[in-house]
């Protein structure tokens, strides 16, 4: 009985100091405050569906489909220049603001680097 309560007082009291937002130091961060910038050059897609296409189409390899998702305006070129918020973080892939184009793109974890 001891050790229950004991572990209720842990997980009810102390686990959530751990996450409290200080005043003097704000280092706890939600993600859609979070800025992060691009690791290196990658692809974005408008939608989660435009981004499975886009991972379709890099998994073929298929040059031409991947020219006219981009000039459709489905997918866009980010560069490590850029800066961009995060919105809503995922396992594979993410939701991003980018600042410098004023949108939001889904993209791979694997192109984000957090500041």
């Amino acid at each position: 009985m001891k050790r229950f309560l004991l572990l209720f007082l842990a997980i009810t009291m102390i686990i959530p100091l751990a996450y409290a937002e200080t005043s003097s130091t704000n280092h706890y961060q939600t993600a859609q405050q979070r800025v992060c910038k691009i690791e290196r050059e990658c692809l974005a897609a408008t939608t989660e569906a435009n981004f499975e296409t886009l991972n379709q189409v890099c998994n073929r390899k298929d040059e031409a489909a991947l020219k006219r998702i981009i000039a459709a305006g489905q997918v866009y070129i980010l560069t490590p220049s850029m800066i961009i918020r995060m919105v809503d973080h995922g396992f594979a892939k993410c939701k991003v603001y980018v600042v410098d184009l004023g949108i939001e793109v889904w993209v791979s974890t694997d192109f984000i680097e957090y500041k």
